[in-house]
């Protein structure tokens, strides 16, 4: 796992935030993992794990989108995040 990640940081360039590219990879893996077994649980009428899935599917996609307006928040008014 650790080759992984050392070969991705490679593929990242310096002047890019690596924190965030690494963060949208894991959020569009999650994602592609989790809307085909929303999918089949939608075709199988089993409900109640469909909306379980579909919240956390929901708070993950919310929870990306605040992090892209922050990051384009600091972006265009100049403010740098210290934990950045």
């Amino acid at each position: 796992m650790n080759i992984i990640f050392k070969y991705i940081d490679s593929k990242i360039p310096d002047d890019v935030p690596k924190p965030w590219v690494f963060a949208c990879a894991i959020w569009l893996l999650i994602v592609l993992v989790l809307l085909p077994i929303l999918y089949v649980l939608s075709s199988l009428k089993l409900m109640l794990l469909y909306r379980l899935m579909f919240v956390i599917t929901f708070t993950l996609t919310l929870g990306f989108i605040a992090c892209v307006i922050m990051f384009l928040y600091g972006y265009f008014t100049g403010k740098t995040n210290t934990w950045r």
